[in-house]
């Protein structure tokens, strides 16, 4: 972890990583094959001044491998490892599938 912490906050122009095969292949593909398309009705659309995307925050309407990447996204071990790898204290999990990240399972519209 530590050279990873490193890496994250090196990295320039502005602190990030790219963890390559960071899902394992198969659970990446899958998820992918279960994504819901741009015009299913189940989509919640959000439009802002900085953002228009779709999403879903009703963890109960996600495919199982979605559900799946979902819940250990939010699970307290990941959120601490996020915690550790940024440097950022007190980082929280959004279970109402809100604010964060993984509400952002629905595609972009443009």
């Amino acid at each position: 972890m530590p050279a990873l912490v490193r890496q994250y906050r090196e990295n320039q122009p502005c602190p990030h990583i790219l963890l390559k095969d960071f899902l394992d292949p198969e659970s990446a593909l899958s998820a992918a094959m279960e994504f819901p398309q741009a015009t299913e009705r189940r989509l919640d659309a959000v439009q802002a001044a900085n953002e228009n995307k779709l999403g879903m925050s009703k963890r109960e309407l996600f495919p199982a491998m979605l559900a799946a990447v979902s819940d250990e996204f939010n699970s307290p071990e990941f959120v601490a490892w996020v915690s550790e790898l940024t440097g950022i204290p007190g980082l929280m999990a959004d279970p109402m599938l809100e604010a964060a990240a993984c509400t952002n399972l629905g595609r972009a519209v443009t």
